[in-house]
């Protein structure tokens, strides 16, 4: 079990869990939405102590687990077992990597249940090697994105601000270096789901490498993804 801070809200039925994974100085964030059911969704699940684990219960039980890619993947079994009863669900394209480790009960695409529905929006991305999704929960107009942008501060020092800059990914919000030159594999092909994100609306994002966004969140993916002609 890695540290992570304890649960905030964000807005109501929106909380989050900012965590680290071992070394890495980019940190990772799980995302709790309440349900119109009154049951949750956990996004990018991160392991907590049994304290903190049963005021996550007292806000509802858990009915949804979303893998959104094989990176963002490490806790999820733990979740899984703790609440049989709850649906993991993750990419089609990453099914077959994830069910090596972990119960798959089904895909964001094929088997996206009318609980989840009720509240959140959803999108494959297209156009990338590495299978990841986005949402947005519309009750408080927010975008949930795992590693499509970063928004990194100028907190790093050392060896950490040498790698981030070198990744683009200093002191800036948008796609880093990485993912423009790897995971990024057809522009086309994003450029039209990043253009179907936009007919969401949505104001804050909430992203797992870095500061939320408040406010002004399609303004800045605008101006992240204007080179693709968003």
């Amino acid at each position: 079990m890695f540290p992570y801070r304890p649960m905030r809200g964000l807005d109501e039925g929106l909380y989050c869990v900012d965590g680290s994974f071992g070394r890495s100085p980019l940190g990772r964030r799980m995302t709790v939405l309440v349900l119109p059911s009154g049951r949750l969704a956990v996004h990018s699940a991160i392991r907590m102590e049994q304290a903190d684990m049963a005021a996550l219960d007292r806000l509802g039980p858990v009915g949804a687990i979303i893998v959104p890619n094989t990176l963002h993947k490490a806790d999820a079994p733990w979740y899984a077992g703790r609440y049989p009863d709850a649906t993991v669900l993750a990419p089609r394209k990453a099914v077959a990597r994830l069910a090596r480790r972990m119960r798959i009960d089904g895909t964001l695409e094929d088997d996206w249940p009318a609980e989840l529905a009720a509240a959140l929006d959803r999108l494959a991305l297209g156009g990338v090697r590495m299978p990841e999704a986005a949402f947005c929960h519309r009750a408080t107009r927010t975008l949930i994105l795992t590693d499509l942008v970063f928004n990194l501060g100028v907190q790093f020092a050392g060896l950490s601000r040498l790698l981030l800059k070198l990744d683009d990914a200093y002191g800036r919000f948008g796609p880093t270096r990485l993912f423009r030159w790897v995971v990024l594999r057809n522009k086309a092909a994003l450029l039209a789901s990043l253009r179907e994100l936009e007919q969401w609306d949505y104001d804050r994002i909430v992203m797992s490498h870095g500061d939320i966004v408040e406010t002004g969140g399609k303004q800045l993916m605008r101006g992240a993804f204007a080179s693709l002609g968003l």
